[in-house]
């Protein structure tokens, strides 16, 4: 009777060893699918306490870590993707630091990196077109409160300087800035009439 007990308690303590390791493959399975999202530090430490837990019952040779790493690569990688389209660069770049700390596959990444700085360039150059955008505004902002000021001289300098910025055909410079300019002008040839110091 004694060895028959012996052998149930044996066979329990399979069945729950077996049921363990099911129940930590399931929620490593869960946080592989669920993906490092917002919070990296907290889902790579979530894998390690889970992996930590799987260790007491397989072997660290066991393939099931290996598959792991690679899933755990997979998925940063794929967060470095969506945080790329997202224009989340640095981000992105973060992700791909841990993709590459999982051995995630080499060819992946360098293509990531390509992406990556491709849109890093893209950024720069979208940047750069906006600061001129608003420099040209300013300027045209500009002539429009030196000429309305009477400084026309300024007003034709600044005028110039729009001048190398525009497309000939721009209305600032074709009529806006011209129209300002002149009324200035006006205004100018008017208060000198009515000091009798008009010029013929």
């Amino acid at each position: 009777g004694a060895s028959l007990t012996y052998q149930h308690k044996t066979a329990d303590a399979a069945q729950l060893r077996l049921q363990r390791i099911a129940d930590l493959k399931a929620r490593i399975g869960a946080l592989i699918q669920r993906g490092p999202g917002n919070d990296p530090t907290s889902w790579d430490a979530q894998l390690n306490n889970e992996q930590g837990a799987l260790s007491a019952y397989l072997a660290a040779k066991d393939p099931y870590f290996a598959q792991v790493r690679a899933q755990a690569g997979a998925a940063y990688l794929a967060e470095a993707q969506q945080l790329r389209q997202a224009n989340r660069l640095a981000e992105a770049e973060q992700m791909l630091e841990e993709a590459r700390g999982y051995g995630a596959q080499t060819a992946a990444i360098g293509r990531e990196e390509q992406l990556l700085t491709a849109a890093r360039a893209q950024m720069a150059a979208a940047a750069q077109v906006q600061e001129q955008h608003a420099q040209t505004q300013a300027l045209e902002q500009k002539v429009l409160v030196q000429a309305a000021a009477n400084t026309v001289n300024d007003a034709l300098a600044t005028l110039a300087q729009l001048r190398s910025r525009l497309p000939a055909n721009d209305p600032f410079l074709t009529k806006d800035g011209p129209t300002a300019i002149g009324r200035g002008y006006l205004r100018l040839a008017a208060s000198a009439a009515l000091d009798g110091r008009f010029d013929e």
